[in-house]
């Protein structure tokens, strides 16, 4: 029962840590080619990956590169 109790709590943790480590839950809305556009469900960033579950980091906050 101990054991169970542990792996409980360290399943949880685990839990927290990763929603920490990448809180945003990217949703594919376009893009044909090599870059597919994603817009995240919890900050509305929106962002491009050739990855097919979306960006490994969050985009939030970035500003528009300078010309």
């Amino acid at each position: 029962m101990p054991i169970a109790i542990i792996l409980v709590i360290a399943v949880f943790i685990g839990l927290l840590w990763y929603r920490k480590r990448n809180p945003c839950r990217w949703e594919r809305i376009g893009g044909k080619g090599a870059l597919k556009e994603f817009r995240c469900k919890t900050c509305g960033a929106v962002a491009y990956s050739a990855r097919y579950d979306g960006p490994e980091q969050c985009k939030k906050g970035l500003e528009p590169p300078a010309l």
